[in-house]
């Protein structure tokens, strides 16, 4: 049953898409756990007591499968569609390996304690995170075999890690109606994130009073932020308005029209390409395999044959 509730807090936690990727161990020590409760003997069938009344089995059970069953089903049946694919491709994943790749996330978690911890407050056992090493593995090694960098592409990683860096306002609306007088409002002296607050749709700029959460560059494009999707053509307009300078209305994706207002822009870095292709590639082909693992993903649960009794 520990596996079963392991699973149900991670689930809770991800979503279809990075839900292999949540519970990576991290680099720095994590926060103590709180303490569990220790196990006593009860009486068969029973799992728990609250001041002498019991809680059975059946009912506890009953009440995971009706909270968490179908998320945790989901969770296994993704699980199971990249273990499939990667026998039907001939991608092969031994203990020996496995064992290594934990080891890498003992080191990267600076020791086994940190580690265990890390997956205490997590609620993943070393069993669940081990398997879940293996799922990411195999998916990551269907990814690699179609993922190629380009020079183009490198110039434009290059651009997003060393070029310049906007800090952007943003007022998000569902019509071009709507953003003119939004941006009306703004010249007649009302402040622009208190106006994003007010009539924005996205809700992460607009309690953010405008402000677009990640600088905007000059480097890969589309990328959401928040519920921004930004393209080149949108970057371009940005990096052409001066600061304090309020732009036009822009059609978006969907039904949006967004308004910029330009805060400050950070200069590109001194650092020739040259002197960084090779980490530029390595950070390239890194961001690509995950953005094609995901896509894999999804492809895999699309085109499989799944039915569901519950």
């Amino acid at each position: 049953m520990r596996r079963i509730l392991s699973l149900i807090v991670i689930v809770l936690s991800c979503t279809a898409v990075n839900c292999f990727a949540q519970a990576a161990a991290p680099t720095a020590p994590a926060p103590a756990a709180a303490p569990e409760e220790k196990a006593v003997e009860l009486p068969e069938g029973v799992v728990a007591t609250v001041n002498g009344e019991p809680i059975g089995e059946e009912e506890w059970l009953r009440t995971l499968k009706r909270v968490a069953g179908r998320s945790v089903l989901q969770f296994m049946i993704r699980h199971r569609v990249v273990h499939q694919a990667a026998r039907q491709q001939g991608i092969e994943l031994s203990e020996a390996e496995v064992q290594e790749l934990f080891d890498r996330k003992v080191v990267e978690a600076g020791g086994a304690a940190n580690l265990r911890t890390y997956l205490a407050r997590v609620g993943e056992s070393l069993e669940d995170f081990k398997a879940r090493l293996a799922t990411e593995t195999l998916l990551r090694r269907m990814a690699e075999k179609s993922v190629t960098v380009s020079e183009d592409e490198l110039r434009k990683f290059y651009l997003e890690q060393y070029g310049r860096k906007a800090e952007v306002q943003a007022i998000v609306t569902d019509s071009e109606e709507k953003a003119k007088a939004a941006i009306a409002r703004v010249k007649s002296g009302a402040d622009f994130g208190q106006v994003a607050s007010e009539v924005s749709t996205d809700q992460v700029t607009a309690e953010n009073h405008g402000y677009i959460p990640v600088p905007v560059t000059e480097g890969v494009f589309p990328k959401p932020m928040g519920g921004i999707m930004m393209t080149e053509s949108l970057a371009k307009e940005i990096f052409a308005l001066e600061p304090g300078e309020i732009s036009a209305p822009f059609p978006g994706a969907g039904d949006s029209w967004y308004v910029f207002k330009l805060a400050r822009i950070e200069p590109a870095r001194d650092v020739e390409f040259e002197e960084v292709k090779e980490d530029v590639r390595k950070f390239a082909s890194e961001y690509k395999i995950q953005n094609r693992a995901a896509q894999i993903l999804q492809q895999l649960i699309a085109s499989a044959v799944i039915k569901i009794g519950i």
